[in-house]
């Protein structure tokens, strides 16, 4: 909280775009509701009669850590993994940056918390929330669907090969860029400006440009873990292991399938895919024999640090030197 939410607008990206849209919306330049995420331009209006752009990322830091806090209390069998894969894969390129969908995101693993409570109004109600604050959350809602398929196993390592298959041979682009982004319906749907979908088409960033295979490789194994140890997470009464299991399952198998959508695949799946930081945990308990539990975990967490530091690196500029607000 206090790195996210002291910062200075000068440390790490977006922020221009974000005081900017703070000041209009703050100034009544741009209405809450003309705004296309409005639950954003509501937060950022009521702490603009409080303060300025450093005290709503503060605010928006406490309700982040928030949220992280009870659904890491709620599903996590080891905090303390959780936390760390969260701030490993997560933290600078989602708190530091892509704040919107980051505080989405997190409103998407509280819904799942009611959706395994049985209590489908409100996990409605909260992903609806959560795209108040980035369109794409409202994707996870094909997960009230989704979750209740049941799949054998063997049903399960087929559609993982059926989608990695699907993703690379580039059907999926095609039916995108013919069917959606050349789509004069879906362009000119101003709802919390899902017209994006459209105009994406036109973006340099909606397509692979070459790499990305080690977070694939990384998704494929643990893909096929959460196959392996289905039936594990099925022996917990209180189903959150399955529901973790299943939302994870889910998620991969859209990535394999938007895998070559870079844009596309990072905004529908990432709600699906946090919850690795819930998932890891259950895998290490779910291996018996202590030393392959070991090399499991020295593996993991080696794969997580690495992609810590390569995505600072990456960002370096962006992070080093580190400013307060106040400076």
């Amino acid at each position: 909280m206090i790195m996210s939410g002291f910062r200075s607008i000068n440390v790490g990206y977006d922020n221009e775009d974000h005081e900017r849209f703070f000041h209009k919306i703050a100034s009544g330049s741009v209405s809450v509701h003309d705004f296309k995420e409005p639950g954003y331009s509501l937060l950022s209006l009521v702490v603009s009669y409080f303060g300025n752009y450093s005290l709503f990322l503060i605010v928006y830091s406490a309700i982040s850590i928030l949220i992280l806090i009870i659904t890491i209390r709620y599903f996590s069998v080891n905090p303390y993994v959780s936390l760390y894969m969260y701030y490993a894969f997560y933290f600078l390129g989602n708190n530091m940056g892509k704040i919107r969908q980051s505080l989405a995101v997190l409103f998407l693993l509280l819904a799942l918390k009611y959706l395994n409570k049985n209590e489908k109004k409100i996990f409605v109600i909260i992903v609806i929330i959560g795209a108040t604050f980035h369109a794409s959350a409202l994707f996870f809602l094909v997960f009230l669907f989704l979750n209740k398929i049941n799949l054998s196993k063997k049903v399960m390592y087929f559609c993982i090969v059926l989608a990695v298959i699907i993703g690379q041979l580039g059907i999926v682009e095609y039916i995108y860029y013919n069917l959606i982004g050349k789509s004069q319906f879906i362009s000119s749907i101003d709802f919390l400006d899902l017209k994006r979908l459209s105009l994406y088409s036109d973006s340099e960033y909606t397509v692979r440009q070459g790499g990305g295979y080690l977070g694939f490789l990384y998704i494929l194994i643990n893909s096929v873990l959460v196959v392996w140890f289905f039936d594990k997470f099925k022996q917990f009464k209180d189903k959150k292991a399955l529901i973790i299991a299943k939302t994870y399952y889910w998620g991969t198998i859209f990535f394999f399938l938007f895998f070559n959508l870079a844009l596309i695949n990072s905004r529908l799946t990432m709600g699906f895919l946090m919850t690795q930081i819930f998932l890891v945990p259950y895998l290490f308990k779910f291996i018996n024999n202590k030393y392959i539990k070991f090399l499991f975990a020295a593996i993991i967490l080696i794969v997580v640090t690495l992609r810590g530091y390569i995505n600072f690196v990456d960002n370096y500029d962006l992070f080093v030197p580190f400013e307060f607000f106040w400076e």
